[in-house]
Formats: structure tokens, sequence, C-alpha cells
């Protein structure tokens, strides 16, 4: 698959929570960074701490209904920019996400999300 595709069926894995091919579309030490300065932010080393630490969470720390729809991918080389929407009981916010590629999977993953508007609609 090139980046394009694999990105593409990483946000069809992650809306649907097939984590099984989610988990096969990152590297094993897959780095990823979410930006800003609420509590989920950071960088998470290796598919278990990412799992464990950030995605683990989204159900009980992000909004209700929270979903992520690609809006634009533009991809150079190993490396793919995505723009999308994110929809939420209490967010609508853009996110941009950007990936390197390496021997078929997702190496590093920088999340850049609107962290003002994502960490206010926190559940409490």
């Amino acid at each position: 698959m090139n980046p394009k595709e694999i990105m593409q069926k990483y946000f069809i894995c992650f809306e649907r929570g097939d984590w099984e091919d989610f988990r096969n579309l990152h590297s094993h030490n897959v780095i990823v960074h979410l930006n800003g300065i609420h509590k989920l932010s950071g960088r998470y080393s290796g598919f278990t701490d990412f799992m464990d630490n950030l995605v683990s969470k989204i159900s009980t720390i992000f909004p209700k209904n929270f979903s992520v729809t690609p809006l634009k991918m533009i991809s150079e080389d190993n490396e793919i920019f995505i723009h999308a929407i994110v929809l939420a009981d209490r967010l609508e916010a853009y996110f941009a996400y950007r990936a390197t590629i390496e021997n078929g999977k997702i190496a590093t993953l920088w999340i850049y999300s609107d962290s003002q508007k994502l960490a206010n609609s926190f559940q409490t």
C-alpha cells in the first residue's frame, strides 16, 4: 500500500474500532506525538504505549461521539499530510496529521489537534 492507502485504512480502522488491523498499520516502535498542553498531550513511544495511554482513553476522556473524517490527503515520497474534521458532542474542530511511512508501516505520526477546543470538550 502507498502512504495514502495506509492512512485511508488508518481512519477506517479507527472509525470501526478495528484494533487488530489498526495495529498492523503501525510499526512496533511507532512514535506518536499529540500536540497541546492537556492531559493526553505528549510523545508516545511504541504501539503499546500509544494504545494504552492515548487510544484506550478516547472513550472516557474525549467527548462522546468522537469521530475523525479526512478532508484532504497530500503525499510526497514516504510522508503524508492529512487535513481532517473532528466532530463530537460539544466539539467541531480541524486537526492535521503527518505520518512517515517506512516498510509499509506508520513509523512516526504527528497529530496536530485544536488542543484548546479539544481540552475544553473533555469529559470530566
